[in-house]
């Protein structure tokens, strides 16, 4: 990782720390070192990352419960730090909010690629509105827009 990149992730967890203790303070609850750990792992994991693989990288360098690492991954989930994604049949997994995206995930081996969406123009998200609100869910507003898209990718359709 090169010093440009190494800036912009640590001005990303700065961000994130401001954002959880924000959201920690407004619900009354404890601002720990073992949730802001869980967090800057969290960052350290992109683009997507499940808890147990989480939890093996943290419990390696500091002890913490594999409950607590549950209860923190959902917490920054609530406070719209994480998403929660099932992109495979297997485990829940997790990334970073707020960069739109498509998922890309074959069917033959599982990969997922990630395609941004960060080229989606606002009339591109209004018609997206608009399909949303012409099948029945006028009062819906999208906030975000995420999508997985299922097929087989160049590595398994070069084998077959």
């Amino acid at each position: 990782m090169d010093i440009h990149d190494f800036r912009k992730k640590e001005k990303l967890k700065q961000r994130l720390h401001a954002q959880f203790s924000a959201w920690l303070e407004q619900h009354e609850m404890k601002q720990t070192a073992g949730r802001f750990l869980i967090l800057d792992k969290c960052v350290d994991q992109r683009p997507h990352f499940g808890i147990q693989h989480l939890y093996d990288e943290i419990r390696g360098e500091h002890p913490i419960s594999l409950a607590s690492v549950y209860k923190t991954v959902e917490l920054l989930c609530d406070c719209g730090v994480l998403r929660k994604h099932h992109l495979r049949e297997k485990e829940a997994v997790y990334e970073i909010a707020g960069e739109e995206h498509l998922h890309l995930i074959c069917v033959l081996c599982g990969d997922v690629a990630v395609l941004a969406a960060d080229r989606m123009t606002e009339s591109q998200k209004a018609r997206m509105s608009a399909f949303v609100a012409a099948r029945g869910y006028r009062s819906f507003s999208p906030s975000y827009i995420t999508a997985n898209v299922y097929g087989i990718c160049g590595a398994c359709r070069a084998r077959s």
